[in-house]
């Protein structure tokens, strides 16, 4: 699925794509919407810090 944002709400918060797609993990597995393998997935390769 690709999810389409306002690029005045994108840089409204100050942040770039690939930490809003952090951001966005994150938040959806402190909801306990999804795992922390599909918070892996939802920021890609090399962000092992999620």
């Amino acid at each position: 699925m690709l999810l389409g944002l306002n690029d005045k709400v994108v840089n409204s918060t100050g942040l770039n794509e690939d930490e809003l797609r952090i951001e966005l993990a994150v938040r959806l597995y402190e909801d306990g919407k999804i795992t922390v393998g599909q918070g892996g997935t939802m920021t890609g390769p090399g962000h092992v810090r999620f």
